[in-house]
């Protein structure tokens, strides 16, 4: 049910970011073929057997920035195995200590949607996962520490450096360059604080699964097909919980083919 969930919202941040919609399109395309008009007949792709994910890596950075803005579970819990002091987050040094036996009730949303955490951490990002490489011509899943590093040793040669990043062509119109470039600009995420599979030994069974599945079916169905919300770009998302997982009051869509 929460991938279904997952999936839902992944049709309502690409129904308000149709220049990701293209991206993935681009992807799908690149790795799975595309039908091709010609004339009057029709060369169709033949169904494949088998689809790698990993050769989708910006397919699944919308599932990841999806699940980052909106999850369906509202918090996980942890008892604590033993006293645990923290820094209190005030600045002045201050700490807290949880005592062994405590539980924890943790809002992964608090921390997603902290700007400390991400930059621009309420924007629809994909490309803070992942970034293109101009010389394999696909995209590649981005290194923050690798990133930092490179732009401490730009700093120390060069007082103003540049954070704009290469950016692929578009298949399909130039309508979204500047959102694109906009985007392509936005720091490297640290995978550190992503916490929507929970972390550690305790954390979800099924991740591997969700992300294989909600990839693969991200780039079929975008490969050929465009989705807009229904009553247009002002719908305002109302969701509702129930126990611990939260999903959308309703999301009216329509798709069309590309």
């Amino acid at each position: 049910e929460t991938t279904a969930i997952s999936l839902s919202y992944v049709m309502y941040f690409l129904s308000k970011n149709p220049r990701c919609q293209d991206r993935c399109s681009e992807e799908a395309r690149r790795v799975l073929g595309c039908n091709q008009e010609g004339g009057d007949s029709q060369q169709k792709q033949q169904p494949q057997e088998t689809i790698d994910d990993d050769l989708l890596p910006y397919c699944r950075a919308v599932f990841t920035e999806s699940l980052r803005m909106q999850l369906p579970v509202m918090f996980t819990t942890r008892v604590i195995s033993k006293d645990l002091t923290l820094d209190s987050g005030t600045g002045d040094g201050d700490t807290c200590t949880l005592l062994k036996g405590t539980r924890v009730f943790i809002n992964p949303s608090m921390i997603h949607l902290d700007e400390r955490n991400y930059e621009r951490a309420s924007e629809f990002i994909p490309e803070r996962w992942v970034r293109w490489d101009e010389a394999e011509g696909r995209w590649l899943k981005r290194d923050h520490i690798e990133e930092e590093k490179r732009a401490e040793e730009s700093v120390y040669r060069d007082s103003s450096p540049t954070r704009i990043r290469a950016t692929p062509p578009s298949p399909f119109s130039n309508e979204y360059d500047d959102e694109h470039a906009h985007a392509d600009n936005v720091s490297a995420a640290d995978p550190a604080n992503y916490f929507s599979f929970s972390d550690g030994a305790r954390n979800c069974v099924g991740q591997r699964l969700a992300i294989m599945e909600s990839t693969i079916l991200i780039a079929t169905l975008f490969r050929d097909m465009c989705v807009g919300l229904a009553e247009g770009p002002d719908f305002k998302l109302v969701n509702r919980r129930i126990f611990v997982t939260v999903k959308p009051t309703s999301l009216p869509i329509v798709f069309w083919k590309r």
